[in-house]
């Protein structure tokens, strides 16, 4: 469990924290356009979210908080002029292997 504790520390407490230190300072930006919009956040995400592999049980589900605390977030922060998002890589072929 120390693991798994130490996963979610870092992924969704660590990313929930930065999104609150971003947010104030983003609401206190002027607005950009004439739809009043401040900035966006970017949280990282992964297709683990949804199809995790054996053993990435503790990263799947951290991804999976992720992808759970975009919409309320984007919601409660879209008053502000504050978009947010989630972005959700996965495995793909490069030309460095």
């Amino acid at each position: 469990m120390d693991k798994f504790r130490k996963v979610f520390e870092i992924n969704v407490f660590g990313t929930a924290n930065v999104v609150k230190h971003a947010a104030i300072a983003m609401s206190k930006n002027k607005p950009l356009n004439d739809r009043n919009e401040k900035g966006v956040i970017i949280m990282v995400s992964s297709v683990a979210a949804d199809e995790g592999q054996r053993s990435m049980s503790a990263y799947s589900s951290t991804k999976g908080a992720i992808n759970g605390l975009t919409t309320p977030m984007a919601r409660d922060l879209g008053r502000y002029g504050i978009r947010v998002l989630a972005i959700a890589p996965g495995v793909f072929n490069t030309p460095l292997g």
